[in-house]
């Protein structure tokens, strides 16, 4: 047969059932992947919300306790300071009055910020 071009198989019905099937399938699971995905990082910013307003309760106290602590600290150098500088004995019992003033103070302080406990709240739980 020469000059003729053979016909194209013609695919059987059958197969072209599986491809749409396939085709189908595929697709579920793209749209299942992308529905996941969303949901996953919606989560994810939800706890990093839940988070902040832990860490900045946390900074907070930190930061008041750390500034609590260096006026003890500051107190005891004056406290020694005094002592060594000063011979009169009043002066001395002046300066040891005036350092346990500072370090109440100092532990007033950091018992009124204790660090926040690490809790969940409702809006927080998934």
């Amino acid at each position: 047969m020469v000059g003729k071009v053979p016909i194209a198989r013609r695919p059987k019905d059958e197969q072209v059932l599986w491809w749409r099937v396939l085709g189908i399938l595929m697709i579920v699971l793209a749209s299942f992947t992308v529905y996941q995905n969303i949901q996953f990082n919606e989560e994810s910013r939800h706890i990093t919300e839940c988070q902040v307003e832990f860490v900045e309760r946390f900074a907070e106290a930190l930061n008041t306790r750390t500034e609590a602590n260096e006026q003890g600290r500051v107190a005891l150098d004056e406290l020694i300071r005094k002592i060594v500088e000063t011979p009169d004995g009043e002066a001395t019992r002046q300066a040891l009055r005036d350092y346990i003033e500072v370090r109440n103070a100092s532990e007033e302080a950091r018992r009124a910020n204790p660090y926040p406990e690490v809790t969940i709240s409702e809006e927080c739980l998934p």
